[in-house]
């Protein structure tokens, strides 16, 4: 799995075993973190508020004949609004085992941040009056040609357990670093792991 993953979600904590990938009821998550939810299940705890807009192909593109898609967790707050961005996966039609780590290839990240923190969510009716806060993905993708097929471009990048794949993010990073820093790094709050990794972004909270 990519360090730089690993690196981002290591502090996570191990909640990811005990959220079921089709919970139909509310994560019971610890109250300073956010529960973990895959995309396709956010909708039942938060809606957008908004119908979504896809961001256009950012410029300057480091190679304006490259497909590329990136999958960005983020967290949504109990007032709706999105922070706390990390870089999850990437691809391209150059680069299927992911985008180079550089800086003219970090447009499409910062415009995926763009987009995301103008999102506002409203909490589903499921939920009642009850916001939980979660840490979620959603996916982007940036066609090189006008129409080109975005949902193809997604699945590349398209993170189908995000439960599962931070727990086995987790393990690896276990695994590198040993069980030694387990215990301070769990006590540490989930925010604290899932900081952007994409310059100047901060938490992103407005």
């Amino acid at each position: 799995m990519n360090s730089t993953i690993s690196r981002i979600l290591f502090a996570l904590p191990l909640l990811a075993l005990a959220i079921a990938v089709q919970a139909k009821e509310p994560p019971k998550a610890k109250s300073d973190q956010p529960a973990i939810v895959s995309e396709s299940d956010a909708v039942n705890y938060w809606q957008p508020a908004a119908p979504r807009s896809e961001p256009a192909l950012p410029t300057p593109a480091p190679d304006q004949s490259e497909d590329v898609c990136v999958s960005l967790g983020y967290v949504v707050q109990p007032d709706g609004t999105t922070s706390d961005f990390a870089l999850l996966r990437s691809w391209s039609s150059k680069h299927a085992k992911g985008l180079p780590d550089s800086a003219d290839y970090s447009i499409y990240s910062r415009t995926a941040v763009a987009a995301s923190m103008q999102r506002k969510f409203t909490v589903a009716p499921s939920m009642g009056n009850k916001p939980v806060s979660i840490f979620t993905a959603t996916t982007f993708a940036f066609p090189a040609q006008a129409g080109g097929d975005r949902e193809s471009m997604r699945a590349h990048c398209a993170i189908k357990n995000l439960p599962d794949f931070v727990r086995r993010a987790q393990e690896d990073s276990y695994r590198r670093r040993g069980d030694l820093n387990k215990a301070s790094i769990d006590r540490r709050p989930a925010t604290d792991a899932i900081r952007a990794v994409v310059p100047n972004t901060g938490s992103g909270r407005r």
